[in-house]
């Protein structure tokens, strides 16, 4: 107990001074408050699985574990490894690459502050709270006024699926955390001006999201990587009537990222490794025999596949480790399947929009009401993420028109980013449970879109009703704002 005391009085003072240059009490409030809900939903689910109360049963797992998460009590397992040696009394223990970084990073929490799921749920709600301000920080640095950016960090402070995935001992919320760290740096390094303090701002929250990016999920890096490069060029474009300050700026962003992704760069290998045929444990076993490993237990065979169904690289190259992925998640099942294997450029083609709605419109309204495998009843929470979705999409749609009529190297490169890796998800991941997890990593940024997007439609309905209002009431309009800026003068004198 005392060690989870010392954990959140740590989590409080981080996140007060993440938050405090901003020397706004509302974002203060929205981080504080989301921290202590995220923390409360995560010991609740922990609770009432750990002594088995008559809550949906069906989803509990031994441990204080659900269903709907399962790869928890597998990391669980990891960092009590971890710790364990830490403290002196194990092996060094060796993990797959892709699930190391996790499963250390848990494991150091457990070490320093004891070893059981609450210290890790400790760690989730902190960093998935430690969004809020991010989100709000990249506001700012895109010159937003800051009841806009006041939104956007409640809006990602305060998503509703969030809460069930940082409620777990999962590794999602680092990625969240990376993410915007990302999306912060790179609004700091990519805007016109830029003093002394918002380079080192800009510096730490690239290094640290794209260090941690890249280890958890790093088959992302290249798409990091791709968008990045696009602002960069992006910045020089929009700022070539000064060709050595544009160029200097864009040589040092580049080459920052180039030194903080070179430690990464074995790590993003084994995940492509990962992400290639994965062609059964049996010595001498074939493409033909269509087994490939389970996406969700690497350890795990799935059944073959019809050879009619098996993906071949010659039908469409471009997409070859999309395909082949897709055809893990096909062949392992499931209730939640968007549809089946997609062996050609065409059929790919043909998926997009199919692709693009499971991101950011799914689920809908007929799928309310089907329980899941694994979520049961519990999927019915998820039209909370349809519905915020969908008052989000005018906004995202208008802001992403907006990133390329009335381009800026951030929007650009934001927009980019969120096309590309909802593409790369909604096409490689047939499995909507895990879809509706992972496409997290694009809703969050996907939220500074569609709030700029609000604030043009916004603008423009203002500016059309007053073109529409009559004279004599435009006369009115501005002769009252003539009084109270008199007024506010006077009493300024």
């Amino acid at each position: 107990m005392l060690g989870l005391l010392v954990e959140m009085l740590l989590a409080l003072l981080g996140l007060g001074v993440l938050s405090r240059p901003a020397r706004e009490l509302r974002l203060l409030a929205i981080t504080g408050v989301s921290l202590a809900l995220r923390f409360a939903v995560g010991m609740a689910l922990y609770l009432v699985s750990l002594y088995h109360l008559p809550i949906f049963r069906g989803l509990q797992t031994p441990g204080g574990f659900w269903t709907f998460s399962i790869d928890a009590s597998t990391y669980n397992g990891y960092a009590h490894q971890v710790a364990a040696f830490l403290s002196g009394g194990g092996t060094f223990p060796v993990f797959d690459e892709l699930v190391a970084p996790t499963a250390w990073f848990f494991g150091w929490v457990y070490w320093l502050f004891g070893a059981g799921p609450p210290q890790g749920l400790l760690a989730n709600a902190a960093l998935a709270s430690a969004c809020a301000p991010l989100a709000f920080y990249a506001g700012r640095f895109l010159r937003w006024p800051t009841e806009r950016a006041l939104i956007a960090a409640f809006l990602v402070g305060f998503w509703p699926s969030t809460f069930a995935w940082s409620g777990q001992v999962m590794k999602d919320p680092l990625q969240w955390f990376a993410v915007l760290c990302i999306v912060a740096g790179a609004a700091a390094f990519l805007r016109p001006q830029l003093d002394w303090r918002t380079f080192a701002s800009a510096v730490a929250f690239l290094v640290a999201g794209e260090l941690i990016a890249s280890r958890v999920r790093s088959y992302l890096t290249p798409i990091w990587l791709v968008v990045l490069l696009v602002g960069a060029a992006c910045f020089v474009i929009a700022n070539r009537q000064r060709p050595r300050y544009a160029s200097g700026r864009a040589a040092l962003f580049v080459s920052l990222l180039t030194l903080v992704n070179i430690p990464s760069y074995s790590a993003y290998l084994s995940a492509a490794d990962f992400a290639r045929p994965m062609l059964a444990a049996v010595p001498g076993s074939t493409l033909a025999s269509g087994q490939r490993r389970s996406p969700a237990n690497p350890s795990t065979l799935v059944s073959s596949l019809p050879p009619s169904q098996v993906y071949s690289p010659d039908q469409c190259a471009p997409a070859f480790p999309l395909l082949y992925e897709r055809e893990g998640f096909v062949a392992w099942g499931g209730a939640t399947l968007t549809g089946g294997n997609l062996v050609s450029c065409e059929d790919v083609l043909r998926f997009v929009p199919k692709a693009l709605e499971l991101i950011f419109l799914a689920p809908v309204p007929t799928d309310w009401l089907q329980p899941g495998e694994t979520t049961g009843v519990g999927r019915q929470l998820a039209a909370l993420d349809a519905v915020v979705l969908w008052l989000l999409v005018p906004g995202l749609a208008v802001g992403a028109l907006a990133s390329f009529a009335r381009p800026t190297p951030m929007r650009v490169a934001l927009c980019l980013y969120v096309v590309l890796v909802a593409l790369t998800m909604g096409i490689a991941v047939a499995n909507f449970g895990t879809l509706f997890r992972l496409r997290m990593q694009v809703l969050l940024p996907a939220v500074l879109i569609a709030v700029d997007g609000w604030s043009i439609i916004r603008a423009w309905v203002a500016s059309h009703a007053k073109h529409r209002a009559s004279p004599q009431q435009v006369v009115k309009s501005e002769t009252s704002q003539l009084v109270d800026r008199a007024g506010m003068q006077t009493l300024a004198q």
